[in-house]
């Protein structure tokens, strides 16, 4: 199929993202060029690789689609499913630096269910921050850019990637990190959603905190990873005060209006 570039959408340190037309069909898609001396120089084949796998095992209503690959004399590319709605970063700072509990549950709910996937496919996520949290043309929330999503063959893995303010406290003591990092994202993303900063960095907060949003935002940041939220059971993360009378079954069918 011949891909027609429209416009760039979005630009990394070794990627470049385009909006792209297939020509004969019109459907529009999301069109990841990744430069092979890039690659090469950076060390980055084996995250390029993972990134792949991980796309081809991980499909679910919340995680960003990948449709095929292919590659020339000098680049590597991913046709991707297209976010029409931009990242939830923009999203945030569109409202003023905050979003409305109600927003932030919808958006929490959706990564959460895409989060628990991975995890049931025996993959830790590793790289949450509203910048990968895509929203597709309907308004709904998808987990994106896959390239730090690793399958744990043991119970942990010690590499040390991701984003500072995201990083869990069991990494920073060398203790590595395993699937309950990822719970640790979902707090610092929630604190970020509604007080408009990530956690500890002591600023005061523009508006107070309704305490289960206060409660779950201290659960999922809970400084031992067995103690954290989500980590022993997801159930923990459906049946917290926060959520309740959260449709989660018509949120998984898609059913339930996005903000």
């Amino acid at each position: 199929h011949e891909l027609r570039k429209d416009r760039i959408v979005g630009e990394g340190g070794y990627s470049c993202v385009y909006k792209v037309t297939d020509v004969r069909t019109k459907r529009v898609f999301a069109l990841k060029q990744l430069r092979k001396g890039f690659v090469a120089a950076l060390n980055l084949a084996e995250r390029v690789l993972l990134e792949k796998v991980a796309h081809d095992e991980l499909r679910h209503p919340f995680i960003c689609r990948l449709f095929t690959t292919f590659q020339d004399a000098d680049c590597l590319y991913f046709v991707l499913e297209l976010a029409e709605g931009g990242d939830l970063f923009d999203i945030i700072e569109r409202q003023g630096g905050s979003l409305p509990e109600p927003w932030a549950r919808h958006y929490l709910g959706a990564v959460s269910l895409g989060i628990q996937h991975m995890h049931c496919q025996g993959f830790v996520y590793r790289d949450l921050k509203p910048e990968n949290v895509l929203i597709d043309a309907k308004g709904y929330a998808r987990i994106a850019d896959l390239g730090y999503a690793k399958r744990i063959y043991q119970t942990r893995t010690y590499s040390t990637l991701g984003t500072d303010t995201y990083t869990p406290p069991e990494l920073v003591r060398g203790h590595g990190r395993t699937k309950a990092a990822d719970w640790w994202g979902c707090g610092v993303l929630l604190h970020e959603m509604v007080v408009g900063e990530p956690p500890f960095t002591g600023a005061r907060l523009a508006r107070p905190l309704h305490r289960p949003a206060a409660d779950l935002i201290a659960g999922l940041l809970h400084w031992e990873e067995t103690a954290r939220i989500g980590t022993e059971s997801f159930r923990a993360v459906q049946e917290h005060e926060w959520f309740a009378g959260f449709d989660w079954v018509a949120l998984l069918r898609r059913e339930l209006p996005p903000p």
